[in-house]
Order: C-alpha cells, then structure tokens, then sequence
C-alpha cells in the first residue's frame, strides 16, 4: 500500500480548509509556579513517588532472561508507570512505588535472536511499543492493556493482555537490498535502506509546526491541528562508512488505521504466518531528519506536552563518523515539515580507506529513488525526497538551524551544518508530564549471587529551556521519625527499652545502655547520654528498629535527611561515628550510607562508603586473600563531606551544644551547623540499588573491611533526633535550628540510667598469700558461663559472640574464638563487678602478677588488636596483651605481626594522654619488612609472628621492683623497667576486646612528627581480636624463668590433658580419685596444669564395707506378688537375704507369688419395668473383688453390673371394665387406658377411645288434626332440650313447653302446618333426635249446595270483567296504529 505525497496533499488540503485549526505553542510556566490541579503533572507531583524503583531482573535465560530497560511511559492520571525490559513489561505504582504486575514470557536472547520492546509510550488507555524480532524478519507494534496487567509473571499471551500491529514496511527497508544476503544483522552491512536495523524510538504527538510547508517558504501551508499520530523512528546501523544513515527516518501512523483487523491478539506463533493486506498497518509517509549517523539511531522519542517539540535521545556516535559526537536532539515543534530531497545512496563498493563514495553509491541508487513519489509529482524514477522536519539549537546562539549553522560542514553528502545537540541522559526512557516536568530513567547491571541483573530506575525532572538540561525534583522533606531523646520517652517492653517515636507514625527505636542527662533546653533527663567505653554491659546505642527501617526505605527514593542535637564532652577521637544511616550491598553488608562522624580532633564529617562491586584485594602470608578496601573510587574506599578542620574546639562545637543537619540527595551530602551550610561534597553512594539496613545513634556497625581505621564510640550527649525522606531546604534547616531541640512533656529518667558513671564491688574479704598455683583458671572450654577451675570459683562470663572453637590440639570445642567486632557488638569475656573486685584484692596484696594464655590470631589489622587486658577503673592499661600490626594508616597486611605486653603510667596532669609519653611497652621483634605484593609501597610489617600459629604467652608485673616481662613460648622477650604505682585497683578484665579509648591524640609536643599537624597521631586506638584464645591462668605470684619454661613444656597444650573424674569406691570394690592424664604421654597428674604427677596406687581410694538396714516381708495378695524379708546397704544398694551381708540375693528371688482369687457365681437377677436386675458374676471370698468371668480376669464394678428397669410399654388396648377410664355420653365415646404389654400393668396418662356417643329417642303422638285444642305431646329422654324444628325450621320458645321430660308444641303452632306428613326435630346439648308427624284435616260437615252456587257466579264475574278490559286495551292500540299509517 503506497501513499502519494499528491494524494496526501490533497487530503491534509481538505482537511485544513474544513477545520480552519490554527498551531497555538503554549508558554511554559515558569519554575515557581506549580501546575493546574487536575494535570497530570500536578498529579505527580502531589501524590507519586518523585524516584521510582523499577526493579531488577535476572538476564538467566530460564528466569526470564530479561535485558536492560529500553524505555518508559505512565499513564494520564499518573497511577501507574510502565517499563520495558526488552522481552518484558513491568507495571509500577507511582503513588506507593511498588511494582504492581509484569508481562513475561516472550522470548529471551540477544537482541538479535530474542524478542526486543523497545521504547514505550501511552495513548487512549493502552501501552504501545516497538517490538522486533530480527531473527524472525519480523517487526510489530505491541500493544499492552494495562488494566489486565495485575499480577506478577503474568505470561504475554494471557487474554486481553498483549496484542500486536505488524508492520511489513519495516522489513521491506530492512531487507532492502543490492546483493542477495548483505542485508545481515551487523553494523557494517552496507544492505538495508537508510542503514536501519528496525524500530525503536515511538511516542504519540501532533506534527511538527502542526503541519506542512508545502512551497518551502517557512509557513504552513496545511495543518493539521490537534491531531496525534503514532511515530516511530528507525534504529539505524551507525556505519560511519557510509552517508545514506544520516538522515534520522520517521514512520507516521494514523490512529485511526489500527482496526480489529489488524490489532491482533499477540503470540511468537505468528512469526511464521502470513498476513493479509487488512491485518497490516501502513505508515502514512516517512519523516526525515539530518543529524548524521548514530549509534542504533533514536533509542527515545518522546512527544514534548508543553511544545510539540520532539525529543530524541540516543547512544553515542559509532567511531569514525565525521559529526561532532552529540547524543540529544529536539526537534522543534513550532516549524512545519518542508519537502526536500534525501541524500542517499547505496552500494557495496568502497574506496581505499574503506568509505562508499557519493559517485559509487549513485551509480547503484536504484533503491533511493523516490518509488513512494513523496512529491507528488508522478516521477518515482527521481532522487527520493521527503519531508523534513528542523532541529533545535541546543548551544545556546540562537540560529535557526535549517539555515547555516555554522560555516562547517558535516558528512559525506556536503550539507552545511544543521545539527546541534547535547548529551543525552535518558537513552533508557524518558517521560513528558506536560508544564515542563519529565520522568527521566536511569539503568544498569549488577551482579548478584553470581548472576547478571539489569536494573532501572525513574526519576522526576524539571526541564530547564534554557539550557535544555534536566534538574531533578527533589519532594518535599516528610517527617519519618522523630526521637525527643527525653530519659521520660524511654519504657521497656518484653525485657527490651524503647524510645517512643513522637512522630505519629510509631516507630520506636531500640535503646541499650545510655543515660538521662540535661538536654539543649537545659532541662533534666531531656537528653541521652553516650559512654564512648566498651567496658559496661551493653554498647550505648539507639537504633531503629527492623520494622522502622523498612518502613524508611518505603518511603526514601535517593533523598533523606536527618536531624540532631549534639554536645561533645571533650575533643573527639579519631573516626567516632554519632549518627547515620547504613545499608546493604550484595558483597558486603552494613556499609556507610551517610553516617555523621568526628573524623580528625575538631572537624566533622559525613562519610559515606562507595560502592564495593569491585573491592581491593591483598593476601596474607597464609595465601588467604581478603577486603582491602570496598573499591577503587579513593584511597580508603569512601567519599566525604568534611567540615572546616582548622576549626577551634568552640568553632566545631566541642562541649556546647550544637546542631547539625545531614542532607543526602542522590550522590552528594550537606552538612549544616547551627542553621548555616559549612560543607557538601559528591561521589557518594547513590543508594538506589541498595537496601537501608539501619539508623544508629551512638553506634555503629561494623567496618566491614579490616584494613580500615578503628571507629571509637560517641562519648557525648545527643537530643532530638529526626528521620526525613527527602532533603530538607536551607530555609527548613534553620527553622530547626532555631527552634531548638524538642522537649517532652513527661518528666523522669524511664528506663534508662540515672547516671553515666561507673559503679565497681567492694571486696573486704581474706586474700590468698603467693602461690604457684593459679587463682583464675579460663580452660575456655565453655561458652556462656566460663568456669574457673582453681578452685576460687572466680568464673568469667562470655558474651553471646563468643564461639566454640578447637584448641592447640586440634580437639573440637576446646577453646573460644573472638571475633574482632567488639566495637560493634559485645564481643568479650569478662569477669563479673565482684570478681573483679576479689581478683583486685588477690594481686594488689602480694603486688605481684602473672598472667599466662595462650593464642592463635586468625587475622591483623592496621591497628592494635586487644587479646587480653587488665585496666583499673578508668581504663588505664595495667597489663594488656596486643598485636602490633603494620606501621601507617591505610597500609596493607600479609598477616605478620608482633605481641606486645603493655601498660600505662599513672595519670597526674592535665593534658592529653598521649601514648608515646605514658606507654610502658615490652614487645617481639619488630623486624623485618615485607613487602605485600598486591601493593607498590614498602610497607613496615610490624613483627615476624604469623596468623594461624598458635603462641603460648606469659606478662609479668611485678609493684615490688617495677618490672615488666613478656614471654613467647617459654623463652623469656623483653624486661622493662616501669614507673612506681603502675599496679592499682583493678576495674576490668576483658578478653577479646579493649576496655576503651584511654591514650588520646598527641599533643602540640610531638606533633612534628604528624606534618604540624596537632591531634593527628591516632595511633592509639584499639580494636578487637580477631582469633583463639585458650587456658587462662592468673597468678598472684611472679613465676621464674624455669617455671614460665615448665608451664609451656608441661601445660596443658604441651601434655594434651585429658580430665578423669572421680571413680567412688564402693563397699567391696577400691575407687580411683579425680586425676588429669595426658592423651599423648600417658602420665597421671593431680591437677589442670600438669604439675604434680601422680601414680595409680595413690588415687586409689579403699572400700567401704556394707551398711544393712532390714526391710520387711510384704506379705501377697490375691493379685500381687509379695516381698520376703531382706537386709539392704544403703551404700552399693545391694540386698542379702541375711543380717551379716553374706548371702546376696536378687529382686527375683524375694518374690512371694500371688495368691489367686476364690470365686463363687452369683446369679442374674432379671430386671422388671419398674426396678433394675443384676447380671451374673463372679465374687473372690478373699479380696471381695468381683469379676465379669469365671476366671477372675475381667474385674468389674457394682456399676456395670445394673441391668437397667425396663420400663412399661403401654401398647395394648383392652376394653373391659377394669380398663374403663370413662362412659360414653351423647357428646363423648367411651374412653380406656392402655395396659402395659410386659406386666399388664393400667397406664394412667395414656388412654384411647372405643364405641360411639350415646344416641337419643324421643316418642310421641304420631298425628294432629287441624283445629284440636290440644298440641302434640312428645317424650324426650333428656331434659337438655335446646331448641325443636319442624321441617327444619326452628320453632320459638312460645310455641313449646318442656315440663322434664315431657315437650309439648301448642296448638298454635301446630295450626300454621300444612296438611300433611312433617319431621320434628329436638336438639339437645348434645346431640339431636327426631320423629314423624301427621297433621290432618279435621271430618267435613254436611251442606246444601247454595255455597257452592254463589263461588262460581264471584268467579265467572271476575273472568267476564277482565275479557272486556282486555278488548277495550286492543281496540285503543289499533286505533293509534292506523293514525301512524295516515302520517
């Protein structure tokens, strides 16, 4: 089906002249002024998620195998928003930002062999697309209802879901061809015309300058109004050898053309069938626009609501094109398409440098030449022409670009420049909403449990038509939390404190540890206060819970803010996080995603770790390779935003309340102090991959890498912390500032503590005097409680994170492993307050201390790992054992480090404690260097001790001569000299995990060596140990050389002791006492630590002898057996039949049998209606027991012997006298009461009837006559006469009498009866009878006729007289009949 320019003309000409419509561009609004309510970019903008997250999903072939996102559209309402994923559709809610449905099913693969949606636009309620199948040849239109779209993997052939345009003309350009199979499917094909590879971009919009220039003079000539037209725009190949592809092509559509005919229900079967004329669409006429050639052309084509612009977003140009390499085009709405030739050419030849020349490609142009006749003028032989539509100038001068645009000109065919554009953004979907607002897509891949995922997302932008550049909307900052910190909000539940979360949505966060203290507004128990120790029983935290959580990242896109009160207690360490926000990436977990901390002495920060798809490897000296750093963006994996680090103590807010606000939008953070903006930065993580794992106030969680700087914990005071989705605005920030922090209205501490200081036991009891044995022994053999086996019961207790691991000897469960996250969670042993306390008093009364264990690190850090330690009660080292690990921060670890055996002079100034003037260090070699080879630097490996070794070590602190020892294995290290009072009250013994930050930054002293730069050492600071610890032993005593020698060659580790428990002696047999004996060797000592060996002859422990006691005969019974007298010892347990233990018997031979039942049989005794019988059984005359069998087997009760009455049966009828219950009367027939069928028995509530009623007679005189004085007498034989009818009709009380049983009807009455026979009939109460009655005429008396004579003269008389009247009557009528004739 071919369309004429001519006839097209003609048919816009007729429509032009009808509708008279006129192109009106609409001014866009300007950038404060909101749009109308009822718009669909209003809509959005009130009610829709401003970034919506359209999934990710798998390319695995067998889940779907989705490709990336190629494009997105939403409907007019702004409900839903539409994604395509190549060979899928994803259905997204724009008001919630849940994904709401996807469309699967269409075949996956390349986008050469699979199914391909690619872009998609919405349109009178349905979601159209691009669809390709090249294998196939094949190329559609799909069409999707996005109402049936409602559930997920919703298969694409589901009735009413998918339906398909075919569009034929696609392929013939496809296949368009001078040699036979050059039209292949690759970039360098010089088949296909105009270079296509199919379709891609689409969108529904008016025309260009609604309509044509048909004379080429600038203005239209025809319009065509309001009217939209699906256009769709070729992909074509970007071969920069060629110039017949520099034309962007158009196919324009006609709504109206798609009928029922040829929009068909979708499925790939079609692929293979043939179509008829009416099951295809036609383009009305092709579009031509020059820009040069393109990558895959026009991958988004969107209809600009505000302009009738058209944008199209694309990829980059392919290499070797001679265009300058723009990607964004726009397409300018307000000028009307313009007929012009078309540049092109095609042939297989090229010259030398590979190039088709414009003479070669003419010479073989027969398929450019105008065969759809474009122009009308009947010659389809010509050059081909078509209409053009003009680009936009997108730099900013100004000119109108179908004129020059500048002097330079591009491509082979020689046009001057008509091509300006810029970068595009969006060549993955973009979105027109109308006054100036788009929804923009961005997308990716992502790996994920080893499997390739594309992702997309949709952001809401605000076009800026100055510079054609997007800005991204930002929604208004929504309230999520809001923590008053008030002591009075805190309460606790199911053995838990929460803090109330007063925001109205309910969230409360989780509390551990902290303490009321004055808040901002100066009023108690108004803030919470932070330890910063990780000595106490829990960590100082506040942390949203996993449902609050949730609940945040419904409700964050990229944007959040957060909000909070801050006062220092004094200059903050090195890396102390106050508060953040975390998440989750799928190689590690709980990262930074904006988390405010004091990263050098005086200057905040935000940090914020990148992400860790590709981190940096190292490898330790073992060969294990491990997480340097998450990734290559920076020097320790992170970006920051910091504050002013040259600021005062005052200026950073150290010791004053300050306030401080975290804006983080995408990928960059602000920071605000006190309602001013003092730092901001990009770079950071964009969380929109990525889950919001936790909020923590006063904490953190993990470092995730090792290689890492050691966070310290907040020592300070926070208040009224708030949680917002989206960023808050500068006008916002300091309206919070000024507000101040939030109060309460409760009062009281809740249920936190009342104090942030430190509470110690007492110990006034006895102290041990020195001995070689130790007062605490750890075997580390137990998790929970650890038990100390000296003997003093000086147990120890391990936190939850403590695991069981093997020992030195490789046996299972025989050592405790740490696991170095103690900043993050208790990750510890320790002793209890009063253990502490008594172990205090044990080594200050002798002033004497060794301390024996030993370890296997599983990894080094950069930092000093804490193994064990003893401190006092402000956390002063007095005898701490370290790993001492790479010199330099950010420096790479092979896994060599040195054990050092610290302590801390006593503090008596008033500056910082610094580490280098109050360490008091002995330590292994801390020679040589290695050099790591993930790294180019020549690192200092502090020490030649390696992990996965074991290592027996011994420190000594001996407060009589001030010296301090360290051993390896058995071989004594180092011997220092320390300063007097060193040994002091013990506050703390902890295993696994340093008690806290106590040396501080170096001072203005030393700071040469840190570039001038005051507090900037930070080498002081601690981390857990990370590795096995086994066989604790502290003494009170210093052990010599020669001792500390045997404990290593003799220690457990060195014997492998195996514990024997006690074997009692029994009354005939010796016992064995308590012992150890070694697995390896064989020996026997008498105690854990090896020292005392023994021999079998002395464990041994001698018999008893027997303690009897008689216990009497337990005679049997009929049933059970019964016992004899016996004597039994009360120590083996053992029975003897005799007094004197000599003859031992058994169980079985005390057995009296039973005695077995006597039975006699006791007869049934039947039972009768009226009472119950008895069934037969069997009584023991011993036992009286009774039984159901003759055998005794079966016992039974009294109960269950009852055979129930029977009861009557009233059923029989019998009709006698004795049965008669009543007579029969005239109104009742006899009645009789029911017998019983068993015992003959009279009921006296069931009865029947029998008979008939009584009937009554009546007699009397048979006949009357006519004028007797008399009436007729009749006998009744009851008195209760009621009434009397003759003939059936009743006779009145007057006209009988009833004297007993006599009735007489009077004479009376009887008069008025005719002659003749009647009935009379007597009704009584009950009943009626009746008798005959004759009523005569009385004798005729004789006459003499002369009566007679005169009755017949009266009646012939009366006859005579009406025969004359009636003559007369007939005489009258005549006459009056004959005067009608006359007339």
């Amino acid at each position: 089906m071919k369309h004429t320019a001519k006839r097209l003309l003609s048919l816009l000409l007729a429509v032009a002249l009808c509708a008279g419509l006129i192109f009106v561009t609409a001014a866009p609004a300007s950038a404060e002024e909101l749009p109308a309510k009822g718009t669909l970019a209003r809509n959005v903008l009130d009610n829709c998620e401003y970034t919506l997250d359209l999934g990710s999903w798998s390319t695995v072939a067998s889940e779907g195998g989705a490709g990336h996102l190629q494009g997105i559209c939403t409907d007019d309402e702004g409900n839903y928003l539409y994604a395509s994923f190549t060979n899928m559709l994803v259905k997204v809610d724009m008001r919630t930002g849940k994904i709401a449905g996807t469309v699967t099913g269409l075949a996956a693969g390349s986008i050469s062999s699979g199914a391909h949606i690619g872009d998609i636009c919405y349109y009178d309620g349905k979601i159209y697309g691009s669809l390709e199948y090249k294998a196939s040849e094949r190329w559609y239109i799909c069409v999707f209802d996005g109402d049936k779209i409602t559930e997920m993997d919703m298969p694409y052939t589901t009735p009413g879901v998918m339906y398909g345009l075919y569009v034929p003309q696609v392929g013939d350009d496809f296949k368009n061809e001078l040699t036979a199979g050059e039209h292949n499917n690759n970039a360098d094909s010089m088949g296909h015309r105009y270079g296509t590879g199919g379709i891609d971009g689409i969108t529904f919009g008016t025309l260009p300058g609604r309509g044509y220039d048909t004379d080429g003079d600038g203005v239209r000539d025809i319009s065509t109004g309001d009217k939209r037209y699906m256009i769709v725009t070729y992909g074509p190949y970007g071969n920069a050898k060629r110039y017949d592809n520099e034309n962007f092509v158009f196919l324009v559509f006609d709504p109206e053309d798609i009928t029922a005919d040829n929009l068909r229900p979708f499925t790939e079967g079609l692929l293979t069938q043939d179509y008829t004329e009416n099951q295809k669409l036609f383009y009305k006429h092709k579009l031509f626009c020059y820009a040069g050639n393109q990558t895959y052309g026009v991958q988004q084509l969107e209809y600009d609501e505000d302009t009738g612009d058209l944008w199209m977003e694309c990829y980059d140009r392919p290499s070797g094109t001679e265009f300058p390499n723009l990607s964004r085009y726009v397409i300018d709405g307000s000028v009307p398409l313009y007929m012009d030739t078309i540049e092109v050419g095609q042939s297989v030849t090229a010259d030398a440098n590979g190039f088709v020349t414009k003479e070669a490609a003419h010479a073989t142009a027969a398929c450019y030449t105008d065969y759809e006749d474009a122009d009308g003028d009947g010659n389809t032989a010509e050059q081909e022409t078509g209409w053009h539509m003009t680009l936009k100038c997108l730099c900013g001068n100004g000119k109108t670009l179908q004129n020059d645009h500048t002097a330079t000109v591009y491509g082979a065919t020689g046009h001057a420049c008509k091509v300006c554009g810029g970068g595009s953004q969006f060549s993955t979907g973009l979105r027109s909403l109308g006054n100036g607002y788009f929804y923009g897509a961005a997308s990716g891949s992502e790996q994920k449990n080893g499997r390739t995922y594309q992702w997309g997302t949709a952001s809401l932008y605000k076009l800026d038509r100055r510079t054609y550049s997007f800005n991204k909307v930002t929604a208004a900052a929504r309230l999520l939390m809001s923590y008053t910190m008030d002591a009075a909000d805190t309460y606790e539940k199911d053995g838990k404190v929460y803090l109330k979360d007063v925001s109205g949505h309910g969230y409360d966060a989780l509390v551990e540890g902290t303490y009321a203290a004055t808040g901002q507004s100066g009023k108690e128990n108004t803030a919470l206060g932070f330890r910063g120790d990780q000595y106490g029983a829990v960590l100082d935290r506040v942390a949203v819970t996993a449902e609050g959580m949730q609940y945040i990242n419904e409700k964050v896109g990229d944007t959040y803010s957060y909000s909070f009160w801050l006062h220092n207690d004094g200059e903050m360490d090195r890396f102390t996080p106050v508060i953040g926000m975390y998440r989750d990436e799928a190689l590690q977990k709980d990262l930074y995603d904006a988390v405010f901390e004091w990263r050098y002495r005086t200057s905040p920060a935000v940090t914020s770790h990148i992400n860790t798809s590709s981190p940096w490897y190292g490898k330790l000296v073992n060969g294990e390779t491990y997480i340097v750093k998450p990734g290559t963006n920076g020097g320790d994996g992170s970006t920051y935003a910091i504050g002013n680090s040259t600021a005062s103590p005052d200026e950073a807010g150290i010791g004053k309340w300050t306030h401080w606000v975290v804006v983080k939008s995408g990928t960059s953070v602000a920071i605000y102090q006190n309602g001013v903006r003092v730092s901001s930065g990009n770079g950071a993580n964009n969380t929109r991959d990525d889950i919001l794992s936790a909020f923590e106030i006063g904490g953190y969680r993990h470092r995730n890498w090792i290689d890492s700087n050691v966070r310290t914990r907040l020592t300070g005071l926070v208040d009224d912390v708030r949680i917002y989705a989206g960023g808050l605005t500068a006008d916002e920030v300091t309206a919070l500032y000024q507000g101040g922090a939030a109060d309460g209205d409760a009062t009281g501490t809740g249920a936190v503590a009342t104090s942030g200081e430190r509470t110690f036991a007492d110990y006034t009891g006895k102290t041990l005097a020195e001995q070689k044995e130790p007062i605490v022994y750890l075997r580390m053999d137990e998790t929970g409680t650890v038990k100390d086996y000296s003997g003093n019961g000086i147990d120890a207790e391990a936190t939850d994170y403590v695991t069981k691991t093997a020992n030195k000897s490789a046996q299972e469960n025989r050592a405790l492993y740490f696991d170095g996250r103690s900043h993050v969670e208790q990750t510890r042993l320790s002793l209890s307050k009063e253990n502490t306390a008594w172990l205090s008093a044990q080594i200050n009364a002798t002033g004497k201390m060794t301390v024996s264990f030993w370890m296997n690190a599983d990894f080094e850090n950069s930092h000093r790992m804490s193994i064990l330690g003893i401190y006092d009660k402000s956390g002063r080292p007095m005898g701490t054992f370290e790993t001492r690990g790479t010199l330099g921060q950010d420096v790479w670890m092979d896994g060599r480090f040195a054990i050092a055996f610290t302590a801390a002079k006593p503090y008596g100034g008033s500056g910082v404690i610094d580490e280098k003037t109050y360490e008091q260090l002995a330590v292994t070699a801390t020679t040589p260097t290695y050099d790591n080879e993930f790294d180019n630097r020549d690192d200092k490996h502090y020490g030649d001790k390696q992990i996965d070794t074991w290592y027996h070590i011994v420190g000594e602190l001996d407060s009589t001569t001030n010296k301090l020892r360290l051993y390896l294995n058995g071989a004594l290290v180092q011997e220092i000299d320390i300063a007097a009072g060193t040994l002091g009250e013990i506050g703390y013994f902890l295993v696994g995990q340093p008690a806290g930050r106590y040396y501080q930054y170096e001072n203005a002293s030393n700071g040469s060596e840190n570039g001038g730069k005051n507090g900037r050492q930070g080498w002081a600071m601690r981390d857990g140990f990370v590795g096995t610890v086994d066989e604790i032993k502290v003494y009170n005593t210093i052990l010599s050389a020669d001792e500390v020698k045997a404990l290593y060659d003799t220690s457990v580790e060195g014997h492998t002791l195996s514990a024997v428990a006690e074997k009692p002696a029994t009354c005939t047999e010796t016992g064995v006492k308590a012992h150890w004996k070694c697995d390896e060797c064989g020996k026997l000592f008498t105690d854990a630590n090896a020292l005392h060996e023994t021999t079998e002859a002395e464990l041994v422990i001698p018999a008893n002898g027997h303690k009897l006691t008689e216990v009497k005969e337990v005679p049997a019974t009929c049933t059970e057996t019964g016992k004899k007298a016996y004597w039994k010892c009360s120590v083996c347990q053992k029975i003897f039949s005799d007094s004197e233990g000599k003859n031992e018997t058994t169980e079985a031979e005390l057995v009296i049998p039973a005695n077995g039942h006597k039975l006699t049989e006791v007869k049934e005794v039947p039972a009768t209606c009226t009472e119950t019988g008895k069934k037969a059984y069997w009584k023991c005359s011993v036992c009286q027991k009774i039984f159901s069998d003759s055998e005794g087997k079966n016992e039974t009760t009294e109960a269950e012997l009852v055979i129930e009455a029977s009861g009557h049966g009233f059923t029989v009828k019998s009709v006698s006298e004795k049965t008669l219950r009543s007579a029969a009367t005239y109104a009742e027939k006899a009645t009789y009461w029911y017998t019983c069928s068993a015992c003959g028995a009279l009921s006296d509530t069931l009865y029947f009837e029998d008979g008939e009623t009584l009937k009554h007679e009546i007699k009397g005189d048979e006949s009357w006559t006519k004028g007797a004085k008399t009436g007729v007498t009749i006998t009744v034989d009851d008195e209760s006469v009621t009434g009397v009818q003759i003939d059936g009709k009743a006779l009145s009380d007057a006209d009988y009498t009833l004297e007993g049983k006599k009735l007489t009807i009077k004479a009376e009455a009887l008069e008025k009866l005719s002659v003749g026979k009647h009935t009379v009939t007597v009704t009584f109460e009950a009943g009626s009878a009746e008798c005959s009655l004759t009523v005569k005429v009385k004798a005729a008396t004789p006459t003499t006729g002369d009566e007679t004579s005169i009755g017949w003269l009266i009646a012939l008389t009366a006859i005579a007289g009406c025969g004359i009247i009636a003559l007369i009557l007939v005489l009258v009528i005549r006459k009056k009949n004959s005067h009608k004739d006359k007339k």
